[in-house]
């Protein structure tokens, strides 16, 4: 898929959390890899996903009038921008790269939730007393 090339503006974590904490309209978007996606055990408040390659259903859960905040964890953003750049080529005008990802959005101490791989292992935990009980009735 060809790329565009639009230089998307960075925002530092500190001013991405207050914009947050003003209650300003963020959608957080999780530009990981797909593999390191799975198996993630946190992500940005409310975070949804892109691939970096824009390749699944996500665009349209994206409101165009909200401001769209895409980080991922890789050197110098490379995934985010990729995505990025989708969101830009399809209308959204309002667009930034988390400078520094994941990592400094945990230096500025913003907050978290659990993420998919977190739910899964908790709910299998969870699950566990019933399979025991099944298995010995």
């Amino acid at each position: 898929m060809e790329q565009a090339n639009f230089r998307v503006p960075r925002i530092a974590a500190q001013d991405a959390l207050a914009r947050l904490r003003r209650g300003e309209p963020l959608v957080f978007v999780d530009a990981r890899r797909e593999v390191e996606w799975r198996g993630a055990f946190e992500k940005l408040p409310g975070a949804v996903r892109l691939a970096p390659d824009g390749a699944d259903e996500t665009l349209p859960i994206i409101r165009r009038g909200e401001t769209a905040v895409v980080y991922c964890t890789c050197p110098f953003e490379a995934s985010s921008v990729a995505a990025a750049d989708y969101l830009r080529g399809h209308g959204y005008q309002s667009v930034y790269v988390l400078f520094g990802g994941l990592p400094a959005w945990h230096l500025a101490q913003g907050p978290l939730e659990p993420a998919r791989a977190l739910r899964s292992m908790v709910d299998a935990r969870a699950m566990e007393p019933r399979r025991r009980a099944a298995s010995r009735g």
